[in-house]
Formats: structure tokens, C-alpha cells, sequence
């Protein structure tokens, strides 16, 4: 089994997650850069910490089973480490929307893979922008 131990940039751990409200809040209350899908967005901004960070909102309301919540987190976090640059330094919020649930692994993988490099995108331009001004 894969820790991520042989490859610490592509873990997980506490320095890459948004651990608190406040950090949740000061991505929703001014997300700059947006990619959506109809069964997910991502909202981000730039920080000041030195690797990209991420948060999950998943609400039963929008995805019934426990099991699919899990799923959907998991390939989440997959799609995190494995498509947006480490050295992007922004706060991402994934928030799920009504329909992922029902979505299989697959789909789930491919929406991702596409919103990720949407973000990653959409990011690099952010930040060529607002260093040029």
C-alpha cells in the first residue's frame, strides 16, 4: 500500500488541508477564481501559505449515502494530489452538488480531472495578472 511517504508531495496531511472556519470563510467570502461542473465547484483564492490547501464541503442534503459522500471525498482528495500543482500557493473549497452521488467512479474521476486543471488554469492567469499589476 501506497502512504505517500516515498512521495511527500503528493500527500495529504494536515499542511494541506483547510482545518478551520476561518479558513473556509475566507475562501467563500471572497472566491476569486471559480470552476464548476454541474455536480461540483471549486472556489479558491490565493494565500500566503506555501503549498495549495484544500476543503471539502459535502452535505447529506446533497448526496444521500454515507458511502457515496465517502467515494466522493476520496477521489476529491485523489484529483487533489494527483492534478494541482503543489506550488500554486491558493485555499480550494470542493463543494458537491445534487447528482454526484449517483454518479459511478468513473465520472466521478473524469469530472475532476477536468475541474482540476480548469482551476490550475485559471489560477496561473490569476497570479500572472496580479503580478503584472
Amino acid at each position: 500500500m501506497n502512504t505517500g511517504q516515498d512521495r511527500p508531495d503528493q500527500s495529504f496531511g494536515k499542511t494541506r488541508r483547510l482545518l478551520t472556519a476561518d479558513a473556509f470563510n475566507a475562501v467563500f467570502s471572497e472566491p476569486q477564481i471559480k470552476s464548476a461542473h454541474p455536480q461540483a465547484v471549486l472556489l479558491a483564492r490565493p494565500s500566503n501559505q506555501p503549498c495549495s490547501r484544500m476543503g471539502l464541503v459535502v452535505a447529506k442534503k446533497k448526496i444521500r449515502l454515507a458511502c457515496d459522500r465517502n467515494r466522493f471525498k476520496r477521489i476529491a482528495r485523489e484529483a487533489f494530489r494527483c492534478h494541482f500543482a503543489v506550488h500554486l500557493p491558493v485555499d480550494v473549497v470542493v463543494i458537491a452538488r445534487p447528482g454526484a452521488g449517483e454518479m459511478d467512479t468513473a465520472a466521478l474521476h473524469k469530472m475532476f480531472g477536468k475541474l482540476w486543471r480548469k482551476l490550475q488554469k485559471r489560477v496561473e492567469q490569476h497570479l500572472r495578472e496580479a503580478g503584472a499589476s
